[in-house]
């Protein structure tokens, strides 16, 4: 069948295609299939030299669609919640003192507290502390805990200077006491129950 014009064959094309959708799907469909690496790799690297293009086209449809993008993430979330879960409570557990230094951090700006300390200031008290609590009266070798020396509540800054490891049942003890006065109380208490 001969074309008059390139806009002839098209839209002969098309009318083909939309007359017989099953065929031209089952078609690609095969194509596919049999060249699905070959299409992969050649969409991975079109979408690494369109990096632009690809994301301006990805916040456009999310801004769009932001009811869709919500309910498809709290889905997934709802789906895999036991298992984010479980990875959560994993890494806390081995990064235990970051996760406090993250906390202490937060708590201070919350409160409008000067200062933060990273886990890397951190573990240089507790390296500088031999691992011991700095209470003079414990000396317990242990996991130390973070105490301000100077508590919050009391104007302490959250900085590494003001930053000393007890342990959990002193850093428990001390509370918001600056550490001068629950040093004499501490002293006081172990005397009586000694007695």
């Amino acid at each position: 069948m001969g074309y008059v014009s390139v806009e002839d064959r098209r839209a002969h094309q098309k009318a083909w295609r939309a007359s017989h959708p099953d065929y031209n799907r089952t078609k690609c469909r095969a194509w596919y299939a049999k060249h699905r690496a070959k299409s992969v790799a050649a969409i991975v690297m079109w979408q690494k030299n369109n990096r632009e293009r690809v994301n301006a086209k990805n916040r456009a449809w999310a801004k769009k669609n932001a009811d869709k993008k919500s309910a498809a993430g709290r889905a997934y979330y709802e789906a895999t919640k036991a298992e984010h879960q479980a990875k959560s409570s994993a890494w806390k557990r081995a990064n235990a003192d970051r996760v406090r230094a993250y906390s202490h951090n937060r708590k201070a700006k919350k409160l409008g507290v000067g200062g933060r300390y990273s886990q890397v200031e951190w573990l240089e008290v507790v390296a500088r502390q031999q691992g011991l609590c700095a209470n003079p009266y414990c000396r317990k070798a242990c996991d130390l805990t973070q105490d301000h020396i100077v508590p919050f509540a009391l104007g302490g800054m959250n900085c590494i200077e003001n930053i000393q490891g007890l342990c959990g049942p002193c850093n428990y003890s001390k509370s918001d006491t600056p550490m001068g006065e629950w040093l004499i109380r501490y002293a006081r208490n172990r005397r009586l129950t000694s007695a």
